[in-house]
């Protein structure tokens, strides 16, 4: 009788901490499924409160901009933003078993997109591009956002004509 009550403890604790990790680990996903929600939710609503600040002319194909205008810093603050959205989804949260982020799932659905189509407009690429010629800082990662940036570019003219191999080539 006394090995059958501990074969029946035995049994129960088993299934119990079966329950026990199998509630854990449904629940550490839906955890990283708030923080992505969240992620996602707090970068847009910086971004919208910095497009506010940015008139609809700097979002025409020819439109230029000098760095005299008023809007030249806003248009910063834009590019500034897009760094934030490519580290947040690309350099945070890295997974040990991926070796990728939590979060890329946003940059692949959203972000890289809303860059790229960023990109077609003059204005918007000539104040990057002088950040980026400038040192302007993007810490130890300005290089890594700069080749980012000249990629979805090339990837960018495979749809729009144009002979620009950079951001900059236009610029120089």
């Amino acid at each position: 009788m006394d090995i059958e009550f501990k074969e029946i403890i035995w049994t129960v604790s088993a299934i119990a901490a079966w329950f026990a990790y199998f509630l854990s680990k449904n629940n550490a996903q839906r955890i990283k499924e708030v923080d992505k929600a969240k992620l996602y939710l707090e970068l847009r609503s910086r971004y919208l409160v910095i497009r506010q600040n940015i008139p609809d002319r700097f979002f025409k194909h020819d439109m230029d901009i000098h760095p005299s205008d008023p809007n030249w810093s806003n248009i910063e603050q834009y590019w500034y933003q897009c760094f934030d959205e490519w580290f947040c989804t690309n350099k945070l949260n890295i997974s040990s078993s991926s070796g990728v982020s939590e979060f890329h799932e946003l940059w692949d659905e959203y972000f890289k997109q809303a860059i790229q189509s960023t990109l077609k407009y003059k204005a918007m690429r000539r104040v990057l591009s002088t950040m980026i010629k400038g040192n302007v800082s993007f810490g130890k990662l300005r290089t890594d956002y700069e080749r980012l940036l000249n990629e979805l570019w090339i990837e960018l003219n495979n749809d729009v004509s144009s002979d620009a191999k950079t951001i900059h080539d236009e610029f120089e």
